[in-house]
This record gives C-alpha cells, structure tokens and sequence, in this order.
C-alpha cells in the first residue's frame, strides 16, 4: 500500500483548516479537560474569532474581497471583542508581548503584500505561510500561556470556577 502526502495535505489536513489552527484547538481543548475549566474554551474562541475577524478587517481594508461574508463576519467580530473581556474579568489575560509580537509579524505580513496562501497551494508563496503561521500562533499563545498558568496554580482534581 502506497501513501503519497503532498504539501496541501500537510498544511491543510481536513481539506479547509490548516495543520497548526487544528493542533492550537486541540491544545485548548485538552487544557480545558485535564482542568475541568472552560476557560481555555473561551481562550480559544477569543483567540480563533479574534484572528478571523482581523484577518477578514484587514482583508476588507486592503479592498480585496473578504473570505467571510457578513453573516459569519459581525459573530466573529463580536466573539473576537467580547471574550477577551470576559476572560479578563475571570482574571485571565493575554501575554502582552506575545501579543505584541503577533502584531509586529503581522504588520510585516501586511507590508510585503499579505498574500494569503489558499487550499488549492496555487501561487504558493512559502514567507507569506510563514507571516500566517507566524502571527496565528503567537496569538493562540499569547492566550493559551496565561491560561496554563493560571489552570496550573489549581489542584488537578479541583473545580475550576466557570
């Protein structure tokens, strides 16, 4: 039996969400398991939503056609603003320098022409997936960090408060 793997199906497992968007969801959920909190959830949909939502702003503010239409992309926006403050008011809160770095990498996406690299790898451009991972996983981390420490301070039987 022949397995071949080419680059799309690495990147792009499930045919739409990348390999490391998978992973960082993963990890979330687990973390919100082994706690028995769902505050990583939250994080998760604070840093998910908050990425789109962004990445869809800058798109529409490039003036190219955004992914997401307005059905999807004012509940995006929404999360993506309302979460993070939920979670600060349970004491959780982004790293600040995580953050920042996701921004710093971001800009840099945005000044070399932020192309985005799509599931068909047409016009793969491999610095552009670079920036995209790049900025997703500091973002992921700058909210899951905080939240393993925070989770981490509990005894692992105990009650995480919701």
């Amino acid at each position: 039996m022949v397995l071949a793997f080419d680059a799309a199906h690495v990147l792009f497992p499930t045919g739409n969400a990348r390999l490391s968007t998978i992973v960082a969801v993963s990890a979330f959920v687990a973390l919100a398991i082994m706690r028995r909190s769902w505050l990583p959830v939250a994080g998760c949909l604070a840093w998910l939503f908050g990425f789109e939502a962004a990445f869809n702003t800058t798109v529409l503010a490039l003036g190219r056609p955004a992914p997401l239409d307005a059905l999807h992309y004012v509940p995006y926006l929404a999360i993506g603003i309302v979460v993070p403050f939920v979670l600060a008011r349970r004491g959780v809160r982004p790293d600040w320098y995580l953050l920042a770095a996701a921004v710093v990498v971001w800009l840099i996406w945005v000044a070399s022409g932020f192309h985005v690299n799509e599931h068909s790898m047409v016009g793969f451009d491999p610095l552009a997936e670079a920036f995209n991972e790049g900025t997703k996983t500091l973002w992921a981390a700058a909210y899951f960090l905080p939240l393993w420490k925070a989770l981490q301070a509990k005894p692992s039987g105990a009650r995480a408060t919701p």
